[in-house]
């Protein structure tokens, strides 16, 4: 269940119900994020993945897209409803709307 948004998306989608993650380092982040994204570095994502709740989609972002695609992956095999972004956070930081962050 779920699929991969494009980056662009990111913002409409923080108006539905569901967890947002920021899978990039806290320096990242701190640089920008995009608004009601939660930051849960990489590891610690993953690490926690056996406690995750089925209730709402989760919908992921990373600095390129791979991580958020290697974990979107893992629980979608495992029944989550999970979506990633192509390309991550990258195409939102040369030409962002300013409502975004």
């Amino acid at each position: 269940m779920g699929t991969t948004l494009q980056a662009d998306e990111a913002y409409y989608i923080t108006q539905k119900d569901g967890y947002f993650i920021d899978l990039r380092d806290p320096y990242q982040y701190k640089q920008k994020h995009i608004k009601n994204f939660q930051n849960i570095p990489y590891d610690i994502f993953m690490s926690q993945i056996g406690s995750l709740k089925k209730d709402k989609p989760y919908y992921l972002i990373c600095q390129y897209g791979g991580h958020s695609r290697q974990c979107a992956d893992i629980l979608r095999s495992q029944g989550f409803e999970v979506y990633d972004f192509a390309g991550g956070m990258q195409p939102l930081l040369y030409q962002p709307p300013s409502s975004f962050f």
